[in-house]
């Protein structure tokens, strides 16, 4: 074996041993051009010579060996042939690393999604996270528990549904306002949903919007027994006034009654029966 055939030889067994796609390509782009200098790289089907960017002649590579070298007077056919054997094993390594990084790639969303679930789960408030087109993607157990449906029931469904018809317009309003700007539509709102059973149900909304896939991340808490309380009170409120007003005329009422007795006595020569203070 000559001293240019031990080299890649040499050369191999170092790819060989790595696993990512950037070394790969760095050993072999500054390893390649020490053992064959005069070398240029031919790139197929293209036929485009390059001749500067390292990186560019080998993520050529990907072409699984389509590479042919030039140089005249030094490109023996047994080298040639070395070299061509030597891009193809890189161009399968750069595959498997690719296929490993996808893998791993793959892997690590499955984790951030599993965690970006239990978080979704866990927030402690009834949570939507809806698409731009108004379809509930996801929806976690304080949803359920909330409006009485099962997942089912609610996820791929249009959220409009599930809004009394008072409060529906002014939430596609929102909708669609937040996707224009999120400053143009309020953050939190009142409205009325209804649950399972048909029962409207007074919600407070907190709606935040990812830009990226304009989803909404839409938390509901149930404020229906404080706007019950709060409509109890104005009535009793509104009735004791009422109250009042009843008492007061009575007050007035009798303070006329007992100033008529009065004069009358005086009238009638007896003393005066109560007195009035003004």
């Amino acid at each position: 074996m000559n001293s240019s055939g031990h080299e890649l030889f040499l050369l191999a067994v170092d790819l060989s041993q790595l696993k990512s796609k950037e070394e790969i390509l760095k050993v072999f782009s500054e390893r390649i051009e020490s053992v064959f200098p005069n070398f240029e790289f031919i790139l197929h089907p293209v036929n485009k010579k390059v001749t500067e960017q390292k990186l560019t002649i080998c993520s050529s590579l990907e072409s699984y060996g389509f590479i042919t070298f030039s140089n005249g007077s030094d490109k023996d056919p047994a080298t040639f042939e070395l070299i061509q054997n030597l891009c193809r094993m890189v161009a399968v390594l750069l595959e498997k690393a690719d296929q490993a990084e996808c893998k791993k790639t793959e892997t690590a969303l499955k984790e951030s999604y599993s965690k970006y679930l239990a978080i979704f789960e866990s927030t402690g408030s009834a949570t939507l996270l809806v698409e731009e087109d108004t379809t509930i993607s996801l929806a976690n157990q304080e949803c359920l528990s909330l409006t009485g449906y099962t997942r089912e029931e609610l996820i791929g469904q249009k959220w409009t549904k599930y809004v009394e018809n008072e409060s529906l317009e002014k939430m596609i309003k929102n909708h669609n306002l937040r996707r224009m700007d999120p400053a143009m539509a309020p953050k939190k709102y009142e409205v009325k949903l209804l649950n399972k059973k048909g029962e409207i149900r007074h919600a407070l909304l907190d709606i935040g919007l990812v830009k990226v896939t304009g989803q909404s991340i839409v938390s509901i808490i149930d404020i229906t027994d404080r706007i019950v309380a709060e409509q109890a009170l104005m009535a009793k409120a509104d009735e004791l006034e009422r109250f009042n007003r009843l008492m007061l005329g009575r007050e007035i009422k009798m303070i006329e009654l007992k100033r008529e007795i009065n004069e009358l006595l005086k009238k009638s020569g007896k003393n005066e029966k109560y007195k009035i203070h003004d």
